[in-house]
């Protein structure tokens, strides 16, 4: 098949684009921001003409009409069998007015089930797009359930986590011990976050939790890495304020390839953002058989049971969080637990081959 896609650049993007290569597709990505990426053929719509450039509103205006104008050119000379918009956000909702099909869109978190926080404008742009979908893909019951909100018909709905995991990188390992002395770990039990430095990721919470942890267990690292990283000097600053330095690294954005150490390295994994959908970083844990602490959040509970699989949290409790967090480092035999049912769990939900493969069988449904 001939494949086009918009989507800003991420390791989801990648993942996905790669995939259909290596499964002998053509692929063509359009982006604001692409990476070079073997076998896909890029699109920069920085390249993109601009119009009405003599103010400064009329220019913003010009600029989103350029790029309307460059992808239905793009769309044009590729003439792809299908055209698929990953997020509603800016620039793949721009997609939608070139009027090509048949167009697949798999909404994010933001798009359909978050709206309210967005412009007054988003909610009918989402709606056109919904209803101009010749297919959507949701990763979860309840951003199907947001879909259906909108009037979409559940036989556009596909549930298929395209962004799923990497069985072959994400998987239980012994701990690196090259990784554990560049961190100065020795025998401290760690718990890790991977959670972006931003609000609604409720790091803060974890941090403060930190020193009432310490009252039970000495020795125990906190580890935090993130995408994406606004509040890391208010999160240090914390952390000094609270004399927890020493029981913290702050390792900031790891390369993927890296990530599947840190979890080996892990006793726990925690995730406490508010709202939430499906965090990649939840699946990954799970992939590696490592117990989570997790917000009560409904998109988790599909793959979260308390007391079951992980522990739940209300993510404002920091009594809560630190009793979890201790409960669980002092009960091997419950991690272990937790750990082998998130690991036979994952690989029936969200194992990428499988999920990918869905995604391919429904792009060639759409063909016929």
């Amino acid at each position: 098949m001939k494949i086009c896609t918009i989507a800003f650049r991420s390791i989801h993007t990648r993942k996905y684009l790669q995939w259909l290569v290596k499964r002998g597709h053509e692929v063509h990505w359009i982006s604001e921001d692409p990476e070079a990426i073997d076998g896909v053929n890029l699109w920069d719509m920085r390249k993109a003409a601009a119009y009405f450039s003599f103010s400064s509103r009329l220019r913003r205006a010009g600029k989103q009409i350029g790029r309307v104008i460059y992808i239905w050119k793009a769309l044009k000379q590729i003439r792809p069998d299908i055209f698929h918009l990953h997020t509603l956000y800016y620039p793949s909702f721009l997609g939608i007015f070139t009027g090509y099909h048949p167009l697949v869109i798999s909404p994010w978190n933001g798009d359909v089930l978050w709206s309210k926080k967005r412009p007054y404008y988003h909610r009918y742009i989402v709606k056109q797009a919904l209803k101009k979908a010749d297919a959507l893909t949701a990763d979860n019951d309840i951003m199907k359930s947001g879909l259906l909100g909108y009037g979409v018909s559940g036989e556009k709905i596909n549930t298929i986590r395209w962004y799923g995991i990497d069985t072959r990188l994400f998987r239980p390992m012994p701990k690196d011990r090259e990784l554990l002395d560049k961190l100065k770990i020795k025998d401290e039990l760690v718990v890790l976050s991977l959670r972006s430095l931003e609000k609604g990721y409720n790091i803060d919470k974890i941090i403060r939790s930190i020193p009432l942890v310490l009252q039970k267990i000495k020795k125990v690292v906190f580890i935090f890495g993130w995408h994406s990283g606004g509040l890391e000097k208010e999160m240090r600053l914390l952390a000094k304020e609270l004399q927890i330095e020493d029981n913290v690294r702050f390792v900031g954005k790891l390369p993927y390839e890296d990530i599947p150490k840190y979890y080996a390295i892990s006793d726990l994994a925690i995730s406490i953002a508010s709202p939430d959908s499906t965090p990649a970083c939840l699946l990954e844990a799970m992939a590696c058989g490592i117990p989570v602490i997790v917000s009560p959040e409904k998109a988790i509970t599909e793959f979260i049971k308390d007391g079951i699989n992980g522990e739940m949290v209300d993510p404002n409790d920091i009594n809560e969080i630190a009793a979890k967090i201790v409960r669980l480092l002092l009960d091997d035999e419950k991690r272990k637990v937790y750990g082998e049912k998130n690991l036979a769990q994952l690989k029936e939900i969200a194992d990428i081959d499988v999920e990918m493969s869905k995604l391919e069988q429904m792009y060639k449904g759409l063909m016929i």
